[in-house]
């Protein structure tokens, strides 16, 4: 399925829900090490994450950080603000950015219980990279992640856009979108971390 057309039946969807996903995503090197200030070794200048888990799609961003508010005791006073992309049709599913044809899938990881979740690394060589591995080379290699701390929130709302290209697998129901289908996802993980 190309990239038209998972937009376009992502698009389709009317509600809000629980979906199964899986994505494949490059995440791309600083040229030199933070500490030794040693150019990247060629095999992790490109990391990819494999990643199989539930996720809700359709949320409202910011009623779910003030429901979230509402439930830590706190005021829910929080307004979400802008960011680098507008949704495609009124969709809270499917985005563009505002300044590029890039399409992403907008993902609610955590206001969802993932009864199986499977995140794995590999460097560009196919190699498996544990997830300590990961997070010290990230922090030498490769720019962090901020945390939003605008939400004011204890246990914060995760909020992913993936690429559309990214994308290998949505479903729920009879509903599904799929690049690559579940089992397939699967057997390369399996196949990468056994040889």
């Amino acid at each position: 399925m190309n990239n038209i057309d998972k937009i376009n039946k992502l698009l389709e969807l009317e509600n809000s829900g629980i979906f199964s996903f899986g994505a494949i995503t490059e995440k791309k090197s600083l040229k030199k090490s933070r500490l030794t200030k040693e150019v990247t070794q060629e095999n992790i200048r490109i990391l990819y994450k494999v990643v199989l888990c539930s996720v809700r799609l359709g949320s409202d961003y910011q009623k779910a950080v003030n429901n979230r508010l509402a439930k830590e005791g706190k005021v829910q006073d929080f307004k979400s603000q802008g960011t680098y992309t507008n949704p495609v049709n009124g969709s809270k599913i499917v985005l563009k950015h505002k300044d590029n044809d890039t399409h992403y899938l907008r993902v609610y990881p955590n206001l969802c219980f993932s009864f199986n979740t499977r995140k794995e690394y590999f460097d560009s060589d196919g190699n498996h990279v544990s997830y300590k591995k990961f997070k010290k080379l990230e922090q030498e290699y490769f720019s962090m992640p901020s945390n939003n701390k605008s939400q004011g929130l204890d246990d914060q709302i995760i909020v992913n856009n993936y690429k559309m290209v990214n994308v290998k697998y949505v479903k729920q129901g009879n509903f599904k979108v799929e690049d690559m289908t579940f089992e397939e996802i699967k057997q390369l993980l399996d196949n990468l971390l056994n040889g």
